[in-house]
C-alpha cells in the first residue's frame, strides 16, 4: 500500500450519490467498529447523514468509512 498525503484525503458526510461504493467499502471492511448493516438500513443511514468517509481524490476512492447512529 503507497503511502497517502494527508492533504488528498477529505473527511466528508457521505453523499448520496456515493452510497453505492460507500456500502460496497462498508461490506468488504467488517470489523470490531463497522457492525453488518443491511443494504436498505445503511443507505437511509446515508441519507439520515450519518455515515462519514475518508474519500482519496487522487484515486477517487473511499480509503475509510465510519458511521454514528444510535440503533444497538
Amino acid at each position: 500500500m503507497s503511502k497517502k498525503n494527508i492533504s488528498d484525503i477529505e473527511i466528508r458526510i457521505t453523499p448520496i450519490s456515493n452510497q453505492e461504493n460507500a456500502f460496497q467499502f462498508h461490506t468488504e471492511n467488517l470489523n470490531d467498529y463497522l457492525l453488518p448493516r443491511a443494504n436498505k438500513r445503511f443507505l437511509s443511514m446515508i441519507q439520515d447523514r450519518e455515515v462519514f468517509e475518508a474519500f482519496e481524490h487522487t484515486s477517487k476512492k473511499i480509503v475509510g468509512i465510519c458511521y454514528i447512529t444510535t440503533d444497538f
